[in-house]
């Protein structure tokens, strides 16, 4: 689940840079096998890695790998046979007094708030593409965003742009 804004497809033709538009959200970048082929590539969820909280901040980034995928792995899933639910990806707990039991890890959902998650057994690749929003706080990244609005890219200065109606 992810509410997709924008997509800007790079010159390479391979890389992709996603939008998530809403609260407590994140930003991706998916980088395919073959330029111009978008049906294979891996999955990334970007880290904020702050270095100022002056003006609007400062920070690195980093990308943490969220797995390689084909659309023909995860279209049965989809449409198929094996029509996949949320229950079937992650058993859940609720949270009791703000923490989670051991084994569960701790994701703020856009409009639920707190929950305690556990990925199932074999569900990476499923959840890395059908839940990437959550999958993607489970792997540590930041998904404290707000309403990503835009994307474009200046390829005069080498610079991707990112807008974003609250920091």
């Amino acid at each position: 689940r992810l509410a997709y804004e924008l997509a800007y497809v790079m010159p390479d033709q391979k890389t992709v840079y996603l939008t998530d538009d809403g609260t407590n959200v994140g930003l991706y970048m998916y980088i395919a096998d073959e330029a111009g082929d978008l049906t294979a590539g891996k999955l990334y969820a970007m880290k904020w890695n702050q270095t100022s909280a002056e003006g609007m901040g400062a920070a690195n980034l980093s990308w943490i790998e969220l797995g390689h995928a084909t659309d023909e792995e995860i279209k049965p899933y989809v449409d198929g046979d094996m029509q996949i639910k949320f229950a079937d990806i992650f058993d859940t707990l609720d949270p009791v007094d703000g923490a989670c039991a051991a084994g569960f890890t701790s994701v703020n959902q856009n409009g639920i708030g707190q929950e305690c998650l556990k990925l199932k057994d074999g569900m990476e690749k499923v959840a890395s593409r059908l839940e990437t929003r959550r999958y993607a706080a489970m792997m540590g990244a930041t998904t404290e965003l707000r309403k990503e609005e835009g994307i474009t890219f200046d390829p005069t200065r080498n610079k991707l742009y990112l807008a974003m109606s609250e920091i």
